[in-house]
């Protein structure tokens, strides 16, 4: 199982802080008693955070990787994970090839963060929805006939 260092995890409990420091361009030292040297710790940390949490999203690619192979055609989109803080892929059923869909993992303000997305727009949306409330009658029917039958 993955784990997460010790730097990417002070980086995830100062959040804003490190948004302060690290990722901007200029970074916000006012009140700080020694600015240079705390910017020196910052970078450091900061770095170690990002190369940490590489290591940490490539822990998750075979897994989703050989879930999606057995149906469909996987594609790795390449990105610098220690800028960009998360893992995609490009999917393509094999029956259904026109219907090509991106997954990943992305990790955002200490919330690690799977998603799907696919072209559609708002279709795309209630179909999956639809998909979700017709699961949801198929399983309260299911319910139904197993108390109706328990019942007898």
């Amino acid at each position: 199982m993955a784990s997460i260092g010790k730097c990417l995890l002070f980086y995830l409990k100062h959040w804003t802080e490190m948004g302060r420091l690290y990722d901007e361009d200029e970074p916000d030292v006012s009140g700080l008693p020694t600015p240079d040297l705390t910017l020196e710790k910052v970078w450091a940390v900061g770095d170690a955070a990002c190369r940490e949490v590489a290591e940490f999203l490539e822990a998750f690619a075979p897994g989703i990787e050989a879930h999606f192979r057995s149906i469909s055609t996987v594609e790795r989109v390449r990105n610098n994970l220690e800028n960009m803080w998360e893992l995609r892929f490009r999917v393509t059923p094999k029956r259904v090839p026109s219907r090509r869909f991106e997954v990943g993992v992305s990790l955002d303000r200490s919330v690690l963060l799977p998603w799907i997305w696919c072209r559609g727009g708002r279709r795309a949306e209630d179909e999956v929805v639809e998909l979700q409330e017709l699961q949801t009658r198929v399983e309260e029917f299911e319910r139904r006939l197993a108390y109706n039958e328990a019942k007898r």
